[in-house]
């Protein structure tokens, strides 16, 4: 975070309210452009992971709320795996 206010004090932006000039600086500026990868790439998976664990949640929840169609489901499960 201490780089990113560096570069962008050095570059004159990040002060301005609304729309801002880092993407036309970036293209111009390596080291920005870095930062700015690199940060959509951690923001992807952690959204990513956001969306696996409300998933997640969403069915540990229904699993609790039915038990019955959960019970169902895992008897056929085992049905099919030891038919032998």
């Amino acid at each position: 975070m201490k780089q990113r206010h560096k570069v962008e004090r050095e570059n004159s932006i990040g002060e301005e309210v609304g729309w801002s000039k880092n993407v036309e600086v970036a293209k111009s500026n390596p080291k920005l452009a870095a930062m700015n990868k690199k940060f959509s790439m951690i923001h992807g998976l952690s959204s990513l992971a956001n969306i696996i664990s409300f998933g997640s949640q969403f069915g540990n929840l229904q699993s609790k709320m039915f038990p019955a169609q959960s019970t169902r489901y895992n008897q056929i499960i085992n049905e099919d795996l030891y038919m032998d």
